[in-house]
């Protein structure tokens, strides 16, 4: 039987036909890598051996079977439609991919390229078949990650930055924009990481990428680094170096986080540590349940006669006189309850004397109002009282002798008003 193949566009009527011998078989057909089939009225009327390894199909299954039964039902559609409109001449893509099904149920993606033709005087379609289910996974994977790569870059609240191996920078994330005060990620395209550090610790982050890539870096490490305005931050950098499947760098990846507001913090709780250990009054912060001392300064422990280690073995009613303790657990309601309270009370020492106190104490509580503990400040109100006592003693005995004396003894303000008389001004 005589079969012609004419490409419709190219060849014109008068074209010469060939014959489908065994040498354009064997040379051409045959052995092409790329399965070949041509297609008339639904079915495949030719095919090469390639098809056959592909779909696991006998030449006879699949020149006895429609074609769009070789193709995923999701695809099978678009492929038809296709098939149509190059038929009747219309204009539609010669190159695509849709996926087909094997005989055991497996799916290839294809990658087919269609030309119109004439076969045996009536038209039909030859098309060019490659396997490119690899390439394909190969590209879903790397969409994937891609996807990932971005949603990272975007979700993260540090800045992620990426140089090459000389420290230019190939990406910068969102968080980048923010952090130096750039309205585009694109200001940040191939310029030097180092453009963004503060000059004095330019020479500091040079010798820490050498490190890194002389694999000796140990982070993270800090840097004041500058802001577009010319302000400056304080940033903490990590860095690995990027790496691909053959174990050879191809980049620097840096975390990058703004710690200014951390630094400025810590100082200030540095500071009032400072204030909690140098203080002459004794502080503590006690637990909500009111049975420990959290926390304690060394003027507290002093006052007490203990060192900081043998205090903090001890309840809050062992620094109690026993005199005082029954009230504790009235006394610790009450400051729950108004928040805060300011009161004298006695405490005893380890060599069991007793002195007077003065406690300011609040309650700390979180947003539901619950207390969290207490901060509390104690004042040895000792000399004090002794010199209220001694005042005291004084008035009497002024008292005293101002009411033996015969003679009347006043004093007045400067208004006039009698503020203190003896008794014979009284008479």
């Amino acid at each position: 039987m005589k079969k012609t193949l004419m490409n419709k566009q190219e060849m014109p009527n008068h074209a010469e036909k060939f014959q489908q011998t065994e040498i354009f078989r064997n040379l051409i057909f045959e052995n092409i890598r790329e399965a070949i089939v041509v297609i008339q009225n639904g079915v495949m009327v030719l095919c090469n051996s390639k098809m056959m390894e592909l779909t696991g199909y006998t030449e006879e299954e699949l020149l006895s079977t429609p074609f769009p039964e070789f193709i995923h039902p999701d695809d099978r559609q678009m492929v038809i439609d296709r098939h149509k409109k190059r038929l009747q001449g219309q204009s539609t893509e010669n190159l695509y991919m849709f996926r087909l099904l094997r005989k055991d149920r497996r799916i290839l993606w294809m990658e087919i390229n269609t030309l119109l033709i004439q076969w045996e005087n009536a038209p039909a379609t030859m098309s060019f078949m490659a396997d490119v289910t690899r390439r394909r996974h190969t590209e879903k994977a790397l969409e994937k990650s891609e996807t990932l790569y971005r949603s990272i870059l975007n979700a993260s609240p540090d800045n992620i930055t990426i140089t090459n191996l000389k420290g230019r920078i190939r990406v910068a994330s969102p968080v980048a924009c923010r952090m130096f005060g750039y309205k585009s990620q694109e200001d940040f395209q191939d310029r030097s990481i180092l453009d963004f550090l503060a000059p004095e610790d330019r020479t500091r982050a040079e010798a820490d990428i050498r490190q890194l890539l002389e694999n000796s870096f140990k982070g993270p490490v800090e840097y004041h680094a500058l802001r577009s305005d010319g302000s400056q931050i304080i940033i903490e950098t990590n860095a690995e170096i990027i790496k691909n499947e053959n174990g050879n760098s191809m980049g620097i990846v840096f975390i990058i986080r703004d710690i200014t507001e951390r630094k400025q913090t810590t100082e200030k709780i540095r500071k009032w540590a400072d204030v909690f250990m140098h203080a002459d009054w004794g502080l503590t912060v006690e637990s909500a349940d009111g049975t420990r001392y959290e926390l304690m300064n060394p003027a507290f422990a002093q006052m007490h006669g203990y060192t900081l280690e043998e205090m903090s073995g001890l309840s809050i009613k062992d620094v109690i006189a026993p005199e005082a303790r029954e009230e504790l657990s009235n006394t610790i309601q009450s400051i729950h309850d108004s928040g805060r309270r300011v009161f004298e009370s006695t405490h005893v020492r380890k060599d069991g004397t007793v002195f007077p106190v003065l406690i300011d104490a609040t309650a700390i509580k979180d947003e539901n109002g619950h207390v969290l503990y207490r901060a509390v400040n104690v004042q040895d109100i000792t000399e004090r009282k002794r010199s209220e006592e001694e005042l005291n003693i004084e008035q009497v005995l002024i008292n005293n002798l101002m009411n033996s004396l015969p003679d009347k003894i006043y004093f007045k303000d400067l208004e006039s008003r009698f503020i203190r008389i003896n008794n014979a001004t009284a008479r």
